[in-house]
């Protein structure tokens, strides 16, 4: 059974995720226009051996977020940990335990970010379609392709602005930006539009401090280029570039896990489940100093600003992808506990029901 939490993130946007099964847990992070629901049949596959989360990511779903300036990299990564942290506050999960987290798009962007910041609480990336990594021309082009999306959500509507969009790309990600649409709150989806304007790495160099293992599946789409996966599962030291690929038979999200999971599952019962046993090395490194430069955004998706004002307390070390501290950063305090949809304490440091 699928069980829904709401965790009040410290600057008081309400994160959405859910709770399946039992095991190592296993964050799944969905891409950018669908939201948590989109991942459902990897989920329903991997619960019967792991403990799955499922987060709305801020902006989308349920993690309704209608503030240009909360949309960066460092927020998204930082949810990520505001949410593990609430469910082991609720008796969910572990408290500090490490879990594998596997995105899609927007999501493996967000994934290789808390790998390179956290290395102690991420055991293994998995990562579906990396997003490109641009220059600044084409940084500056993708700023005004998302900001004329977001104008025309707030004109048009959802549906009216996706359509030129998804158009363009495979029809397993039409169909799951599209089911996600009645779920979606469009000043949020326009707001989340802005995160092209923040960088998560400025080349795929950076992601030579990903040091954890990871998988990398190639997208087949011009937001996710097979050449830029293959270069980045190169620059990973302990990456493996997966044989799977998102054929034209791929249609649905049934059709994608069918298509994937033998091969994830291989990784989570191999490399992943390795590296998370006690005393290996990615249990205990501790969080890392390296800062790369950020840069960019997700397959369907819309994102944020970068200024100094908008970046989370939690980071630290200026530009580029900071290190963490434990002193600037806690979600504790009195959480209060409840059915999903129930009032709960929206507290300066966080609730989750």
């Amino acid at each position: 059974m699928t069980v829904p939490h709401r965790i009040s993130a410290p600057d008081g946007c309400v994160l959405v995720a859910e709770v399946s099964g039992h095991g190592p847990v296993v964050v799944l992070l969905h891409a950018g226009g669908p939201d948590r629901r989109s991942l459902d049949p990897f989920a329903r596959r991997l619960a019967g051996r792991h403990m799955v989360v499922q987060p709305d990511i801020r902006g989308y779903g349920g993690s309704v977020c209608r503030d240009p300036a909360r949309h960066t990299w460092d927020q998204y990564t930082v949810d990520v940990l505001t949410v593990l942290d609430g469910l082991a506050e609720a008796g969910v999960v572990a408290a500090n335990v490490g879990v594998v987290v596997a995105g899609v798009g927007l999501g493996s962007t967000i994934a290789l970010r808390l790998a390179i910041a956290r290395p102690d609480r991420v055991t293994a990336v998995v990562a579906l379609g990396v997003e490109d990594i641009e220059d600044d021309e084409a940084r500056g082009a993708e700023i005004a392709y998302l900001d004329a999306f977001a104008v025309r959500v707030r004109d048009e509507g959802l549906a009216a602005a996706w359509a030129p969009i998804v158009a363009r790309l495979p029809p397993v990600v039409e169909a799951m930006v599209t089911d996600a649409i009645r779920r979606s709150d469009p000043a949020s989806i326009a707001a989340a539009a802005s995160i092209a304007r923040d960088r998560s790495f400025r080349q795929v160099d950076d992601l030579a401090a990903v040091r954890v293992p990871t998988l990398v599946f190639a997208g087949t789409d011009w937001r996710h280029p097979r050449a830029l996966a293959e270069a980045a599962a190169r620059a990973m030291p302990a990456a493996t570039m997966a044989a799977g690929e998102i054929g034209p038979a791929v249609r649905t999200g049934e059709d994608l896990a069918d298509a994937l999971m033998p091969e994830l599952l291989d990784f989570l019962d191999g490399p992943a489940a390795r590296a998370g046993s006690p005393g290996s090395t990615a249990a205990k490194s501790p969080p890392s100093t390296s800062s790369p430069a950020p840069s960019r955004r997700s397959a369907a998706s819309p994102r944020s600003p970068s200024s100094s004002a908008t970046t989370s307390t939690a980071w630290e070390g200026g530009a580029g992808l900071p290190t963490w501290s434990e002193e600037s950063f806690e979600v504790g305090g009195d959480l209060a506990v409840a059915a999903d949809g129930d009032e709960m304490d929206t507290g300066e440091r966080g609730a989750v029901t």
